[in-house]
């Protein structure tokens, strides 16, 4: 997605010896994601139907938990039986994706799917990549159209690696020690002594477009946070609620927080869709999900292979009316997005408990199917609570222009991409881009507009936002 962050830490880097992995997703603010733990199998199928594209199935397929938005086939990060765990991140060239092929969820979940190990993974996913290619949108209908070349960061109980591909091209390095962060920037070149490569000679990274995305800003916090030593689970937890880089807040046409809040269209459109730790020791896994959006306003709940108990019902492709988990959170995140740091004070201390109780609980309950699985479900149950409080603790008074729309707003296609061109005018052009944004947030939200005059306010914003610039840029230019 375009404003993911991935991690992952060894043993030598952990409290107890485990490793850690962990991912925000980072979607259209309409995209919901769904969590699926599905069991081990064997195909006698020939093919399989992924998001664009119909492949060679396997003959058997691992059990695997994945973090899957509804509209794709593929997972956004997930992890296997075995303790293998993979997440994918957006990264951009100054060539095109290919009009169809396996996107990077596919893969994930493929690698899921048919590898123990990381090393097996990457070979898997590179094969893949070069029988098949990479392409397709990204995104859900209705939200901003996304195609991008895909990154990957796969560990397993003794390895980390680190997967770049554009196009069919692709190259990795490996740990066996330490910690590694990625995010929406390339950061592997061919000159590295360690690199496994087949064919590496990618185009040029789109430098502008990965500047928007604010990868390596996040990258580099992301790394600080996880190389601290000595990480523990509720450590994991609080890197991917980090809002250090810039303050909580959705104003802003760009946003360079590892947790991510939807702010102005049509640049700022995406958020943190979802959120998960894997934990990984003596060969027991433990996946800790939030089933929802803005982990700084979730609770992390665990989801465990050997015990499995329905956690939370699929959310709708659309607003469902707050039926399911994903989408009721989200009714209560968005009232809240103009003021997330009051929101997360009215909830810190009551999900921090909780947590807590969670963490030391899967340590200690007993090792029978039956007691561990209703351990899990009454942890999910346990963890509504918090939606609830954050539902009731009042908004601010100026929160409502800084809602969104509970319906997917139109695609502004190529307008999206012009858009991230314009910013390169800079700091000059800031005060012009904040009030649009400003004004953007009234036509994309929920302030008592009709929908019809919602859709002709997002139509005109891109013409507006260009002669804005246009201002902008000439009054610098006269200046000078």
């Amino acid at each position: 997605a375009m404003g993911c962050d991935t991690f992952a830490v060894l043993a030598d880097g952990t409290a107890d010896g485990a490793v850690l992995f962990g991912k925000n997703s980072d979607r259209d603010r309409n995209e919901a994601q769904g969590l699926e733990l599905r069991a081990a199998a064997d195909h006698v199928a020939a093919t399989v139907q992924c998001t664009h594209i119909e492949i060679p199935q396997a003959s058997h397929t691992h059990a695997v938990c994945l973090s899957r938005p509804v509209n794709m086939w593929g997972a956004e990060m997930g992890c296997n039986e075995h303790g293998l765990c993979v997440g994918n991140e957006a990264i951009f060239a100054t060539a095109q994706p290919e009009r169809t092929g396996l996107t990077g969820m596919d893969l994930v979940r493929l690698a899921l799917e048919r590898a123990r190990s990381a090393f097996e993974g990457v070979h898997i996913i590179g094969q893949l990549l070069e029988e098949h290619g990479q392409g397709g949108l990204h995104a859900a209908p209705g939200c901003v159209p996304a195609t991008y070349h895909n990154a990957f960061l796969l560990a397993d109980r003794s390895q980390i690696w680190h997967m770049e591909c554009v196009g069919r091209a692709w190259a990795a390095v490996r740990m066996t020690a330490g910690a590694k962060a990625i995010s929406n920037a390339r950061t592997i070149t061919r000159e590295r002594a360690d690199l496994v490569s087949h064919t590496y000679a990618p185009a040029p990274e789109d430098a502008l477009t990965a500047e928007a995305a604010c990868g390596r800003r996040r990258q580099g916090r992301l790394g600080e946070l996880v190389r601290a030593g000595q990480l523990t689970v509720l450590d994991a937890f609080a890197a991917l609620r980090d809002h250090g880089i810039r303050s909580q807040s959705a104003r802003g046409y760009l946003g360079c927080d590892v947790c991510a809040h939807a702010g102005a269209p049509p640049v700022r459109v995406s958020q943190t869709t979802a959120s998960m730790v894997v934990h990984v020791l003596q060969g027991r896994v433990t996946v800790w999900a939030t089933g929802t959006a803005a982990p700084c306003l979730s609770v992390f709940k665990p989801i465990l292979f050997d015990a499995p108990a329905p956690v939370a019902p699929s959310p709708a492709a659309r607003y469902d009316g707050g039926e399911s988990l994903w989408w009721r959170h989200e009714r209560a995140h968005r009232k809240h997005v103009a003021d997330l740091a009051s929101a997360e004070r009215a909830i810190r201390g009551p999900r921090d408990e909780l947590e807590a109780r969670f963490v030391h609980g899967v340590g200690v309950v007993g090792r029978e199917a039956a007691t561990r699985a209703a351990f899990v479900a009454r942890c999910w149950a346990d963890a509504d609570s918090i939606t609830e409080l954050l539902a009731r603790a009042p908004a601010t008074a100026d929160a409502a222009p800084h809602t969104f729309s509970m319906q997917a707003m139109p695609g502004l296609g190529a307008h999206h991409r012009a858009l991230l061109h314009v910013l390169a005018l800079g700091p000059c052009s800031a005060a012009v881009f904040e009030t649009a944004w400003a004004l953007a947030d009234r036509a994309a939200g929920l302030c008592r507009w009709p929908a019809a005059l919602q859709r002709v306010a997002l139509a005109l914003l891109p013409t507006v936002l260009a002669v804005a610039a246009l201002i902008a840029l000439l009054a610098v230019l006269f200046a000078g």
